[in-house]
């Protein structure tokens, strides 16, 4: 398995893909021999909410409300909590439908025959299609240019995450993040931009 990180800015989540799931060509050295571009887009063509199947875990949602207005999150996680995927028989146009479910330990998510996704409950930000987006590249200029267009328009900033690949659910939190991070933030931001730093280490937002 592969260990990747990504950042919106707030909950630390680790990605453990289970690569064995699919044969891709490996093209280059990342993630286990697989290509990391490949193998995201794979995720993100076959890992809509549309082919989640009964029950969804409660926070695979979109969200309704700004959840920075409520004290009370992020939701409580047990520790440690483990997000995981099973691959369904059934099937939609040609694509497999699949099953997310939470696990107190990475023995009993094998037990259940489920391979763990990252670390954390799931969330908005849990699908197999988010979690391509997240694995096949660095978000950080993607979504700041997203950030800065919903200067203009939450329309234009919406279709600007919708254009990255990310799902409605996750695009809720992104929204919600990103107008966050701009009201506590937001010259410390274009410091950070008008100087051109790197981030190295990245985080996951998920509700």
């Amino acid at each position: 398995a592969v260990v990747s990180t990504q950042s919106t800015g707030n909950t630390n989540m680790t990605l453990l893909f289970v690569l064995f799931l699919i044969p891709l060509p490996a093209v280059a050295g990342d993630t286990c021999g697989q290509d990391r571009v490949i193998l995201g887009d794979w995720f993100v063509a076959h890992g809509s909410p549309s082919l989640l199947e009964e029950p969804i875990p409660e926070l695979v949602s979109v969200l309704q409300t700004d959840p920075y207005l409520d004290p009370s999150n992020p939701p409580p996680t047990p520790s440690p909590s483990f997000c995981a995927m099973q691959w369904s028989n059934n099937t939609v146009g040609g694509l497999r439908k699949y099953r997310l479910a939470n696990f107190d330990s990475e023995a009993s998510a094998r037990t259940a025959n489920y391979s763990i996704t990252h670390r954390g409950h799931c969330a908005s930000c849990s699908t197999l299609q988010d979690l391509g987006v997240y694995m096949r590249q660095n978000l950080t200029s993607a979504t700041r240019h997203c950030g800065i267009l919903g200067i203009l328009s939450s329309k234009l900033q919406r279709n600007c995450l919708r254009d990255i690949g990310f799902s409605e659910e996750c695009i809720s939190i992104w929204g919600y993040n990103i107008v966050n991070t701009r009201k506590e933030c937001f010259w410390v931001c274009i410091k950070s931009a008008v100087e051109g730093e790197r981030v190295i280490h990245f985080t996951i937002t998920s509700n």
